[in-house]
């Protein structure tokens, strides 16, 4: 059953993901710690951190930084794998910085290995609304897929 973006329940199962794919699905955000306030959801604004590659509800006194986010943009992020909303959203204000900037660094070069790809396929299956399928030309939402317009993208 698929889950509201960040709601208790949603974090449970992220968490429990994680637990069952281990460190190795941690291994590229492992070292990254960071305060996130996600606003504009739907439950009203989220205090929560990402450490050793999870989610957790509340913020750290030691983050290195606090990343204020907009929620669509951070089900983008850290969901779908999106990456091409940042620009756009800093310019938009809808992410901004408080603290050393460069504790996101981590957060670029996240992404890669099999455990990752699979952590954030499973993230995708477990978030309503989420996007379901990457291809070579980015993700592709569910509508298409049941649209049977898949094999005209990977044709393309």
């Amino acid at each position: 059953m698929a889950e509201q973006f960040l709601s208790d329940a949603w974090l449970d199962e992220a968490a429990k993901i994680r637990a069952e794919l281990g460190d190795e699905a941690s291994s590229t955000l492992g070292n990254v710690q960071l305060n996130l306030v996600v606003t504009g959801g739907p439950e009203g604004e989220k205090q929560l951190h990402l450490a050793g590659g999870d989610f957790r509800a509340g913020l750290l006194d030691d983050a290195p930084a606090t990343l204020k986010v907009d929620h669509d943009v951070a089900k983008a992020l850290f969901v779908d794998a999106n990456r091409g909303v940042l620009a756009e959203a800093f310019q938009s204000g809808k992410i901004q910085i408080d603290g050393d900037i460069s504790a996101l660094m981590g957060l670029a070069g996240a992404g890669g290995g099999d455990a990752q790809r699979e952590y954030q396929q499973r993230l995708r299956a477990i978030t309503e609304g989420a996007l379901q399928k990457s291809t070579s030309f980015g993700v592709m939402s569910q509508e298409l897929l049941d649209l049977g317009l898949e094999s005209y993208a990977e044709e393309l």
